[in-house]
């Protein structure tokens, strides 16, 4: 039984991993190909027109899951996705592009939660930690490996070269869902309404604090997504190549950290002063990038590598605190917890425009700094759980 299971989490990591190419390789260039056909104000706003339609499905995702089983939904929810990035691959209008994008980043959101609660039905509460870390580490493997290719694919062939190269990765992932885990089997999920997981989590402390930490980084991963590589081509004039080769820099740190502080949380730290550290490291790290006026890409890639030290460690230790507190049978609180990612991607942009329209890309890393100190705070009043 044990072997089985440790099987079926191997095949669902990869399906994790494989799917994570897709996601990795379009999410720097979504923005910029839609700054093609809209204003920045209007990016703005389809990115938060997705994040309300993952709300919004989410939303429904614990009841599907209890109808179909999450290996069916997430097969059906892979179709769709194959199927939005084929349009962008394809289409002409503006107008069918902002739709499947819209369509396209809310159902990578359904099917990577999905892929969480296969993740979480796999997990000894004593390893949390390391098996957080290990499938965090094999799926930014995946991003890690992605903007340089995205970068030299969209400067030389164009953004929809990249979105059908993108939308190969989607099949062998669909294939590993419908044949190499068959024998999964759903647990009973427990049925517990969205009023009632507020409910829960307003009266459990920490799980509230850990949730409102997960928010925070998902604000700065927005901010970061959305508009860096806006500035970075618009601002200081780099190309898209520049952007793979910097963007492959930044994202090392979730590669090369995220295993060993989860062990490290398992069996020596609590999350709780990790968290704080992190939190500070992307504070600094985004001062220092927003008051930088030069252009140097050493400069500025060894700046968003720090950015990524700091949210690689603030990713692994939410992620590991929350799922020590919940496990598989709780798909409404893992819910609320992944909602935080469009809830961010809900809010961030149209904060953002604000900012910008006022105080320009100068106003937004200063912001984003604050929050970061803000989440530096919350994060000291988590009871840690060693």
């Amino acid at each position: 039984m044990e072997t089985l299971k440790n099987s079926l989490a191997r095949r669902s990591i990869l399906a994790a991993f494989i799917f994570s190419f897709n996601v990795a390789l379009t999410a720097y260039i979504n923005s910029s190909f839609l700054s093609n056909y809209f204003s920045a104000q209007m990016v703005g706003v389809i990115f938060s027109l997705a994040s309300l339609s993952t709300l919004i499905i989410l939303e429904f995702s614990p009841r599907i899951l209890e109808k179909l089983g999450v290996r069916r939904t997430t097969s059906i929810f892979l179709f769709i996705n194959l199927l939005m990035i084929s349009m962008l691959a394809t289409a002409t209008q503006g107008i069918f592009i902002a739709l499947a994008l819209i369509f396209y980043i809310a159902t990578n959101n359904i099917i990577l939660y999905n892929i969480d609660i296969i993740i979480a039905h796999f997990a000894n509460q004593s390893h949390v930690g390391e098996i957080r870390g290990l499938y965090l580490t094999i799926t930014n493997l995946a991003w890690l490996m992605s903007p340089f290719l995205a970068g030299v694919v969209v400067q030389i062939f164009g953004a929809p070269v990249l979105y059908s190269i993108a939308s190969l990765t989607i099949a062998p992932a669909l294939l590993i869902i419908l044949f190499g885990i068959k024998k999964f089997q759903d647990t009973k999920y427990h049925d517990r309404s969205l009023f009632a997981s507020f409910q829960f989590i307003h009266s459990h402390k920490d799980i509230s604090l850990i949730i409102l930490s997960f928010f925070l980084l998902q604000v700065f991963y927005a901010w970061m997504v959305i508009y860096t590589p806006l500035y970075l081509i618009k601002e200081k004039g780099f190309e898209f190549g520049d952007i793979g080769i910097i963007f492959t820099i930044m994202l090392l740190p979730f590669v090369l950290l995220e295993l060993p502080l989860g062990r490290l949380a398992d069996k020596k730290l609590g999350e709780k002063e990790l968290l704080v550290f992190g939190f500070i490291i992307m504070a600094c790290a985004v001062f220092l990038f927003g008051t930088y006026t030069g252009n140097s890409l050493l400069y500025i890639a060894i700046l968003l590598f720090f950015s990524r030290v700091g949210a690689a460690t603030v990713e692994v230790m939410s992620n590991t605190y929350f799922f020590k507190c919940i496990d598989d049978r709780e798909p409404f609180l893992i819910s609320l917890f992944r909602n935080m990612t469009p809830a961010a991607y809900l809010i961030a942009p149209v904060v953002a425009t604000l900012i910008i329209s006022l105080f320009g890309f100068l106003g937004l890393y200063i912001t984003l700094g604050i929050v970061l100190i803000f989440g530096a705070t919350i994060a000291l009043k988590i009871h840690d759980t060693r």
